[in-house]
């Protein structure tokens, strides 16, 4: 059930899915508040108090040798009694899993989920015990974009060391 005064922080390096969850959660009444990285998500914390976080967990280009997860440890040591749910499109969801166990989220869901399993999670309503598996394109996704970031966000670099075209590559990273 959804609450006016229920505030959430969204914490994706991606704008695209930073503004979707955004967009999807304010037309259902949540006060939402974004950050790209560690800096501005611990600032609007700080800010907005909020009782829920959604936090991409491999914050790669945002929080270079951390990850969301790490984030996801200062905000509760900041609020502890904020909820978090870990949004990532790692393709080894059992290792994502028992992460997101470890750092004492709420739930973890894989990429892309719908807000309709981000508000169930949210709202406690049942789920499936295991995350729908990811299909091959969004692993295809995950890689490319690892990929193009260990190489600096050089296209032509990423493109080589993937054996794929230059425009190949700029489909599989939108």
């Amino acid at each position: 059930m959804k609450r006016m005064s229920t505030r959430v922080l969204v914490v994706d390096d991606d704008a695209a899915t930073r503004e979707k969850l955004r967009r999807d959660l304010s037309a259902r009444g949540y006060d939402v508040n974004v950050a790209h990285d560690r800096a501005s998500a611990l600032v609007a914390a700080r800010r907005s108090a909020p009782d829920w976080a959604i936090i991409e967990q491999r914050l790669t280009r945002a929080l270079a040798d951390r990850s969301g997860l790490d984030l996801a440890d200062d905000l509760l040591a900041a609020h502890p009694r904020l909820r978090m749910l870990i949004h990532t499109n790692d393709p080894d969801i059992d290792a994502a899993f028992r992460s997101a166990r470890r750092a004492r989220v709420v739930g973890y869901l894989a990429k892309p989920a719908t807000i309709d399993d981000i508000l169930a999670k949210m709202e406690g309503r049942a789920t499936t015990a295991h995350p729908k598996p990811l299909t091959f394109e969004h692993v295809e996704r995950a890689h490319a974009r690892r990929v193009f970031l260990a190489h600096g966000r050089n296209l032509t670099r990423a493109s080589l060391a993937l054996g794929v075209s230059r425009e190949t590559l700029r489909r599989k990273l939108r």
